[in-house]
């Protein structure tokens, strides 16, 4: 690829030692984003939610550098959750056609501020009405209203 070409991606994600990195090409959307405090979510972060994850088109997803190191675990009949094996970074889940990403892991995380970024993050949400406001991203506004109206 001539350095001088834009890239092909909209994001990219790098774990802490830098041995995985990922990438979403451009003119994905994610379908969904938000906080998680699901059991298996609670679990495999330790904590009282995913802080954040974003679900985009397995189609429109690669996996950029350290295939090998990418490490996984898939509770019988769920996701397989994906982690650096050498840092321990979460960096993925597979979800059938889906793959949930990470925001934490962004390598361009002012992008997650940008009203104009397809991964813009309205600051004003709160967990368990994850980025609900009116000045959200069109395609987040829908699926927050479709995932609430369950």
């Amino acid at each position: 690829m001539n350095m001088d070409d834009p890239s092909p991606f909209a994001m990219t994600m790098t774990c802490r030692c830098s041995a995985v990195k990922l990438g979403v090409l451009n003119g994905a959307t994610p379908s969904y984003a938000g906080h998680c405090s699901c059991d298996d979510c609670t679990r495999a972060t330790g904590g009282g939610i995913i802080a954040c994850q974003m679900f985009v088109d397995k189609k429109m997803f690669r996996v950029l550098m350290g295939a090998e190191q990418l490490k996984g675990w898939s509770k019988p009949g769920g996701r397989t959750r994906q982690f650096c094996g050498t840092c321990g970074s979460s960096m993925m889940t597979n979800c059938g056609t889906s793959v949930m990403i990470y925001p934490g892991t962004f390598d361009n995380k002012s992008a997650l501020s940008d009203p104009s970024s397809p991964f813009f993050l309205n600051p004003s949400g709160k967990v368990g009405a994850p980025y609900a406001s009116d000045q959200v991203a069109p395609w987040l506004a829908a699926s927050i209203k479709q995932h609430f109206q369950k």
